[in-house]
């Protein structure tokens, strides 16, 4: 039997690649361009706690690209403690597909993969990250909070599965993180798919996969009253989540693309908590609610905080999914979105503006930019000359009580600004109201002047803009 090659021998065989401007060099640097696991005796059979001491060496060798070969079948590779990486630097662990290179952890309360530290620009991809039954995390984020122009945090997952732990993948302080084609699978309805806790902002990027099984799928809940998060996701399929398939109770962007929903308790839930004076924008495109399964029949519910909900090209398909915003501040602006139940939009506050724009309902009404609801905020009595002012989305005054003891001269806001808006007056004196620009048109028609109301107590007039006017839609 020959004896094994040196370490020298193998550097004195040479290795040229194919094609013009290759240059040799030895071979043994040639295999080591990228790490197997199966290198150190990391391998399936091998006993957990020895794949844990094993793994730990290299990564503390400084190894960047570690590999975990599948071979011809699936490969369950144990670990007898978190797989923890803390100051390593732009490492990629992959392996042969998700569900053929499964990475499992110790179960009971530990983590499967931990990036802490400052652990910078981590790729994970092809394999399986379960959790073996843990109420712990599949993947858990807390590397250093970065500092300006640091890259610190910043992570890619891609092609990889979730399974088996009471949280797919938390991200307490990571501030770039981008999964791309990463399933995230629950069990019973319990948990949260992918929980954003980070105490700072936070950039993360959902794109394609699934998030089932969860009680909640997407969470971002802080709690510093400090942090908001930018949460694009693209093309994501929901399923069976308990409560929710997105739960916020904090000011965060979301942009969802081609996002399809079946199952789940209610589409999008913002809880109650939301600290005063932030809010959340859901920009949704492409919308499908299939199913959703919560008694109260809200696919989306808004309890707290203010919001903008836009909704472009959406399907909501059963006669059960219906829009709640019963808070004080936020708009709903619907355009080219089919709804079956014909009353989508229900218990909403008296200032919610809402606007839909060639929208089409389940009783094949069309809904076209002509409905506007603006309802404005709760009365506002008036001694005096006032000024109409509607530059500010929520709180801005709509409807006025009059009760002067001389004559109410009113300034209206430019007809031209304020295309489809509505003002309402009522007086409860018997003297008169006028605008001080003749920019009134009556309610029988005819030129603009300046009267509003008569000189009689209970009067009232409802006024809309056309662009140029404030015409008097109705009155007594």
């Amino acid at each position: 039997m020959s004896a094994s090659p040196t370490s020298n021998q193998a550097r004195a065989v040479n290795f040229l690649q194919s094609g013009t401007g290759a240059v040799a060099r030895p071979a043994q640097d040639k295999m080591r361009d990228i790490i197997s696991a199966a290198d150190y005796g990391i391998a399936p059979a091998t006993a957990a706690a020895t794949n844990s001491t094993k793994l730990a060496q290299l990564i503390a060798n400084g190894a960047r690209g570690i590999y975990f070969p599948a071979g011809f079948a699936q490969s369950t590779y144990n670990f007898g403690s978190a797989i923890s990486l803390s100051v390593i630097n732009g490492a990629v662990l992959f392996g042969d597909g998700e569900n053929r290179t499964i990475l499992k952890g110790p179960g009971g309360s530990a983590n499967t993969l931990e990036l802490t530290g400052n652990t910078t620009s981590i790729n994970v991809k092809n394999l399986t990250l379960d959790g073996n039954g843990t109420t712990g995390t599949a993947l858990l984020l807390q590397s250093t909070v970065p500092a300006s122009g640091s890259d610190n945090g910043k992570h890619r997952f891609e092609s990889i599965y979730l399974i088996g732990a009471a949280t797919g993948s938390r991200v307490d302080t990571a501030s770039e993180v981008s999964y791309d084609n990463v399933s995230f699978f629950g069990t019973s309805g319990a948990g949260k798919g992918l929980w954003v806790t980070s105490p700072q902002s936070v950039n993360i990027l959902v794109k394609g996969g699934i998030i089932r099984d969860w009680d909640r799928g997407v969470q971002n809940i802080a709690t510093d009253g400090t942090s908001e998060a930018d949460v694009p996701l693209e093309g994501v399929t929901f399923h069976g989540n308990t409560t929710a398939d997105i739960y916020t109770n904090y000011g965060s962007n979301w942009k969802i693309r081609g996002m399809f929903t079946e199952g789940s308790g209610r589409v999008i839930e913002v809880g109650t908590g939301v600290p005063s004076g932030k809010g959340s924008l859901f920009d949704i495109m492409g919308l499908r609610v299939n199913t959703i399964t919560n008694a109260d029949t809200y696919a989306i519910e808004v309890a707290a905080g203010s919001i903008t909900l836009l909704l472009n090209g959406c399907i909501f398909y059963a006669a059960n999914q219906k829009v709640h915003m019963p808070l004080a501040a936020g708009r709903i602006i619907s355009r080219g979105c089919f709804y079956t139940d014909t009353l989508p939009f229900v218990g909403l506050h008296a200032t919610i503006y809402v606007e839909h724009n060639g929208d089409i309902r389940g009783d094949g009404a069309i809904i076209t930019d002509n409905y506007r609801r603006w309802s404005g905020i709760t009365p506002t009595n008036k001694t005096a000359d006032f000024v109409v002012d509607l530059s500010f989305q929520y709180t801005s005054g709509t409807h006025f009580i009059c009760n002067g003891s001389a004559t109410i001269n009113v300034t209206m806001p430019s007809a031209a600004n304020f295309d489809g808006r509505e003002v309402c007056i009522k007086t409860i004196a018997a003297f008169t109201v006028v605008s001080v620009a003749s920019d009134v048109v009556p309610l029988a028609g005819g030129g603009a002047g300046t009267a509003i109301l008569a000189a009689t107590a209970g009067k009232w007039a409802r006024m809309k803009s056309d662009g140029t006017n404030w015409i008097i839609m109705e009155a007594n």
